[in-house]
């Protein structure tokens, strides 16, 4: 039975909202990972490891860390073989941005300029989190991706489909 759950993906594709959630059906504890981590030791692998190390025998958290961490979660998912990894997305770019805007506190009358730069900025993690760590994570670990637009699971060639646009903003960029 799976009892360790890490929820990942951009911001405000809707990690938090569906790791409480999912805990509520579950009755699995939730981890709030912002609270649980300190971004600014990321890069110390001593730190990161005691973070896995540190966590309970269930749980779900609603992130994985970036950098240094994902080598650290590989190493702890070869020790483990309870964990499901979901991978968040929020597949309509238009949401996904003002969600983006609103968190941030810049969605009020945004420009076109605003709006342009928060998809170019986001498209860089959107192409290496959902186009490369997925076919680095296959068979390492069970994974679903859940796209918290319309509240559904759907197959990596689905979300592919879904988030074609990210290609579009790269082809652009260079």
């Amino acid at each position: 039975m799976l009892k360790k759950y890490f929820i990942t993906g951009m911001s405000c594709s809707g990690k938090t909202t569906y790791a409480k959630k999912l805990a509520e059906e579950t009755s699995i504890p939730f981890i709030n990972f912002d609270s649980h981590f300190d971004y600014n030791k990321s890069k110390n692998y001593d730190y990161v490891k005691k973070v896995y190390t540190d966590l309970p025998d269930k749980f779900i958290i609603d992130a994985v860390p970036f950098n240094l961490g994902w080598n650290v979660f590989i190493e702890y998912i070869q020790e483990h073989d309870d964990i499901e990894l979901i991978y968040n997305v929020c597949s309509n770019p238009i949401t996904w941005c003002f969600r983006f805007m609103n968190k941030f506190g810049f969605a009020e009358n945004p420009s076109v300029e605003t709006i342009k730069k928060t998809f170019h900025s986001g498209f860089t993690q959107y192409y290496g989190l959902y186009y490369n760590t997925i076919s680095a994570i296959t068979g390492l670990v069970n994974y679903k991706i859940f796209d918290s637009f319309d509240n559904t699971y759907i197959t990596t060639e689905e979300l592919y489909k879904r988030i074609d646009w990210v290609k579009a903003i790269k082809e652009e960029t260079q």
